[in-house]
């Protein structure tokens, strides 16, 4: 993968995270790959955070918090990987299988854990407004929890926790760090979660579909962002680019 494509780029960040912050670098580096669990909400958040340029600019919106959002984000969800490796009925498939995580539930209990608070203090501190971060925090959350509730209905303990309400908390969290307002940031969180429903999930078995068949249409997206960010053929635009090269994102020309 190209080191400027997003996904090399976030996915290096995460890792760099990691060893910094950890206090088991080498254990979770063991399961951290451009591909596991996705860079997908991540990428989308920071498509979002970059959805509504205006005089204020990218610089003032703040840059490094959108980076900071995106990190937690991709924290959220190895959480939920983690936590499904001990509990995967069918074969572990590749990196899973051959981390310290396969044999050992207590470890993958506290590493996740210790990744879901992460992801929260990161969240939080991610602009410097109270309330914007109360905003962040709360669409994490609800996010988060989405993903447990559909998880735990699931009958196939090997699938993951569908992570398409984390990717449409990712978007929710990029409009907010771009600064649209409530309206805006629940109409590009419903189009981030039906882009996640279609995005295929690296889980601890190998790879899991998506739980939508087909990914939303570029017209409809383009329609269902019309009003609410400044340029939605850009902003699609950049979703597409996104799908370039190893990006689990997809978009598809209707």
């Amino acid at each position: 993968m190209d080191g400027d494509h997003p996904s090399a780029r976030l996915g290096g960040r995460v890792r760099d995270e990691l060893r910094q912050r950890s206090a088991v670098p080498d254990r979770l580096s063991s399961v951290v790959t451009d591909s596991v669990p996705s860079t997908a909400p991540g990428e989308m958040l920071l498509c979002f955070a970059r959805a509504d340029p205006d005089e204020r600019g990218a610089a003032e919106r703040g840059a490094d918090g959108a980076m900071e959002a995106a990190v937690a984000v991709e924290f959220a969800a190895l959480h939920q990987y983690l936590h499904a490796i001990p509990v995967a009925s069918a074969p572990l498939a590749d990196p899973a299988r051959d981390s310290p995580y396969a044999d050992d539930e207590v470890a993958a209990i506290i590493d996740g854990d210790w990744l879901q608070a992460a992801a929260f203090a990161r969240v939080a501190g991610s602009t410097s407004s109270a309330g914007a971060a109360r905003r962040c925090h709360a669409a994490l959350s609800g996010g988060s929890t989405r993903c447990y509730e559909l998880w735990e209905r699931s009958n196939e303990a090997a699938d993951p926790a569908p992570i398409a309400p984390l990717i449409g908390a990712a978007g929710r969290i990029g409009a907010i760090v771009a600064g649209l307002d409530r309206s805006a940031g629940a109409t590009v969180a419903d189009v981030a979660r039906s882009i996640g429903a279609a995005v295929p999930i690296r889980t601890p078995a190998g790879t899991g579909a998506g739980t939508a068949t087909t990914p939303p249409s570029r017209s409809s997206l383009v329609e269902d962002l019309s009003g609410v960010v400044g340029d939605p053929e850009r902003v699609v635009d950049e979703l597409e680019r996104l799908a370039s090269g190893d990006s689990a994102l997809e978009v598809v020309d209707s």
